[in-house]
This record gives structure tokens, sequence and C-alpha cells, in this order.
């Protein structure tokens, strides 16, 4: 099988469906490929292209949870300190890669950061039950978007956090019942508190 020297890589994370993995496949060759050919490691730009060729397959049922895989991993690599080349960004940034729960209709649909269709990230528990039902929403629980904090910092999503769009207020209504027996006790001990 023949195959350009892009598309190979001398290890790959699992997660990575689409690269061929020489080190699996010649282990015997470590010299060759790895030392004199220089066939690196996999990537961060690996990582891209597959989320971006995900993206353009379509839906099929294992999509969501490939795409939460692949997001994972990207997060893992920005974590180390690799960086995202612009061009890369801009490619994630329209590969249909975040699956959006499309609020009360109970369907996850795979969106991209271009769509027309606004959609935000919960990245409050209480705000993500607010509004489950009421706006289209990212599929993912509030520790897996605490956990892809770089992946959303590097694609400037900040603007799409609930906390960013709402604004939360607490009301007191009802009528005030004051409890004097409470009032007179504290009255009493004020000064020693103060102390």
């Amino acid at each position: 099988m023949w195959t350009s020297h892009s598309a190979c890589v001398w290890t790959a994370p699992r997660a990575l469906q689409q690269v061929i993995r020489l080190g699996d496949l010649y282990p015997d060759f470590n010299r060759l490929f790895y030392q004199v050919l220089q066939v690196g490691a996999a990537g961060i730009g690996d990582v891209v292209r597959e989320l971006s060729a995900l993206s353009n397959g379509g839906y099929y049922n294992g999509a969501v949870p490939r795409c939460t895989e692949l997001l994972l991993l990207l997060e893992d690599y920005l974590a180390k300190g690799h960086v995202l080349v612009p061009l890369d960004a801009v490619s994630l940034k329209s590969a249909r890669v975040f699956p959006v729960s499309m609020g009360s209709l109970d369907v996850v649909e795979l969106r991209s950061l271009r769509d027309h269709t606004r959609w935000y990230i919960p990245d409050t528990t209480t705000l993500g039950a607010a509004f489950q039902d009421k706006v289209h929403l990212l599929d993912f629980p509030v520790k897996v978007v605490r956990r892809l904090s770089n992946v959303f910092k590097t694609l400037n999503c900040e603007g799409r956090f609930l906390s960013a769009v709402v604004k939360e207020s607490v009301e007191c209504r009802g009528t005030v019942i004051r409890d004097l027996a409470k009032e007179d006790d504290l009255k009493a001990r004020i000064s020693f508190i103060a102390k």
C-alpha cells in the first residue's frame, strides 16, 4: 500500500482512526521511519483533520460520541501547550462537530460555530437546567464543558457561554414576617459577636 508521507505517523492516540500508524505496522523499522525519514507522532493538526473529515462525512449514529472523543483529545493537546495554526482554527470553526440539543425536541444535531442558528454552552449547572428546553444547548454535561476550557478559549467561544449571555438576579417576593424572638436574642448577643 502506497501513501503519502504526510498521511503517516509513527505513533498516535487510539482516538485517531484515519492516520496510518507505522509503529504498529512496522515496529522493527523504527530506525528507518522514525529516525531517518522522521515520521513523527500524531499532532494537533491530525486531530483537526479528523474532526473536519467527520464533519464532512455527514451524520451517523456514532458521530456524537466520536466528536466528543476527538474534542477531548484536542483539549489534551492544547493543555500540553500545542497551538492551533490559524488555518486549523478556521477549519474547526466551520466543522459541524459540536453536538447541540434542539431544546424540547429531544433531538441532537451536529453544529458548527458558524451556524446561523444560535446555540449556547451550558457552563453552569443551574443555567443549563433552567434553559435546557428553552434554547439550543451544547449537549455536554457541565463537567465536560469545563474539561474543554482550552478548546473554547482557543476558538473564542466564551460569548456562547450561558453565564455570558444570561443575567441572573435574585428577587425576594412576598410578605416580610419578622421573627421578634430571634431579633431580641441577637440584640442581646450583638456586643459579644462584634468583639
